[in-house]
C-alpha cells in the first residue's frame, strides 16, 4: 500500500534542495542586475546632460 494522507514529506531530496538554492541565487542575481542598470542609467547628480557629474570621481 502507499502512503495515506496528503501531508508534506518529512525529508527533501537533493534535487529539491538544489532547485531551491538555484531559485534563491537566481532571484539575487536578478536584483543585482536591476540595481546595476538603475545605477548606470540614473540621472546625473550634478544636473548636467553629460558626464559632468563624474568629475569629482575621476583622477
Amino acid at each position: 500500500m502507499g502512503r495515506v494522507g496528503n501531508g508534506p514529506q518529512a525529508a527533501t531530496t537533493w534535487q529539491e534542495r538544489l532547485a531551491a538554492v538555484s531559485a534563491v541565487l537566481g532571484l539575487l542575481l536578478v536584483l543585482a542586475l536591476l540595481m546595476t542598470v538603475y545605477w548606470l542609467y540614473a540621472p546625473d547628480p550634478a544636473g548636467g546632460d553629460d558626464c559632468s557629474g563624474l568629475h569629482p570621481l575621476l583622477p
